[in-house]
């Protein structure tokens, strides 16, 4: 069998409540019918998903790869000296079953307040739970690729701090829209030696599906149609779960993005004890 090009490590599944169409059956058929030997589960927030996700992947033969997309507040301490409080994105991935209870931690942290009013997840929380977990950069709304597209001195100070504190376990995400960020954050990638990969944040399984998925953000954020068209019109390239093929089209100018998806998706080995009486935890704090 040959070497697979191409893994989806940043996928929403229909537990991102209201922010996703895809359903972990469906998510499974297609990376199958792909011949995708992995799979990434990334939802907002939560891991409502991540045992269901877990259980059938490995009945289908496809690896699972937990992992969560995470509201952060920035690391830049310049932030919270002048009491400013963006929130971005980050992508968790579970390389162990370590990284698999911290990642329990922060999740808990991030659903503080419950699901309809996510916490960001503050730097310290990052640091103090990182082991066992592997980090991307977030994608467009992560704070690297924010800081990129104008202010590439604190984009790189941005990127130090994931590097010291995900050390070897940092990756910088590149994603399928051509903005000027991407270039600085290529170019951050050479000057700090951090490796690149490539996600597509999937939030739909083909093109039929988008419609829906439009519906459901005028849902979640109370508007219609016509409003989010005209605030928020589709971007060039839908959040779909392309094949290995279109990713490599997309992708073709930077092979070792594509690349470092098969390398991460490797060293992924998360082996959950199920069954059986569970073992004794502290409780996650």
């Amino acid at each position: 069998m040959s070497k697979p090009a191409f893994v989806h490590l940043h996928v929403h599944s229909d537990y991102s409540l209201l922010d996703s169409t895809i359903r972990i059956d469906g998510l499974i058929a297609k990376a199958k019918e792909y011949n995708m030997p992995a799979v990434a589960i990334t939802d907002s927030n939560n891991m409502h998903g991540a045992i269901e996700f877990y259980l059938k992947c490995r009945k289908a033969g496809i690896k699972p790869i937990i992992g969560s997309e995470i509201s952060v507040t920035s690391v830049l301490p310049e932030s919270e000296e002048n009491h400013t409080m963006p929130i971005y994105k980050l992508v968790l991935l579970c390389l162990n079953l370590i990284g698999y209870r911290n990642l329990c931690r922060i999740v808990s942290a991030a659903c503080a307040k419950g699901l309809q009013e996510a916490t960001p997840v503050t730097p310290g929380i990052l640091a103090t739970h990182s082991e066992g977990l592997l980090c991307l950069s977030g994608g467009s709304n992560g704070e690297l690729a924010v800081l990129a597209k104008g202010d590439s001195d604190n984009a790189t100070s941005v990127a130090a701090w994931y590097d010291e504190h995900f050390p070897e376990r940092y990756y910088i995400e590149l994603f399928p829209e051509p903005t000027h960020a991407l270039a600085t954050m290529m170019s951050i990638s050479r000057n700090l030696d951090i490796p690149l990969v490539a996600a597509c944040d999937c939030r739909c399984i083909a093109d039929e599906d988008y419609a829906a998925y439009r519906v459901l953000q005028c849902i979640r954020t109370g508007t219609t149609l016509d409003k989010l068209n005209t605030e928020s019109p589709p971007p060039p390239a839908a959040p779909l779960f392309h094949s290995s093929e279109t990713m490599q089209e997309m992708f073709g100018d930077c092979p070792e993005a594509l690349a470092n998806t098969v390398i991460i998706s490797d060293r992924c080995n998360v082996e959950l004890p199920l069954g059986g009486h569970p073992p004794r935890h502290s409780a996650f704090t």
